[in-house]
């Protein structure tokens, strides 16, 4: 009996670096409560991102509608919808 195996190969998936970077927040995010804004510093440092860039990055997210926004002393980021 020939038996043939199958084997699965998993497929490498490639991102940006830019794409990288907003996964990686988005990921940390995900983590405070809703209700909770955070400061680009806290994740920059977090997640071992340049903090420039990294806020320019989630701007762009605050236009897409994933994350909001909030200026001041209790600002910061946080995510528009809950992650469940």
């Amino acid at each position: 009996m020939n038996e043939q195996k199958h084997y699965i190969k998993a497929q490498k998936i490639m991102f940006s670096q830019t794409s990288e970077y907003a996964i990686r927040a988005l990921t940390i995010l995900a983590r405070y409560p809703l209700d909770q804004f955070v400061l680009v510093g806290t994740l920059a440092e977090s997640a071992g991102l340049p903090h420039h860039y990294l806020s320019k990055i989630l701007q762009n997210l605050v236009r897409m509608q994933i994350l909001e926004s909030r200026k001041g002393s209790r600002g910061g980021f946080r995510l528009a919808r809950n992650s469940e």
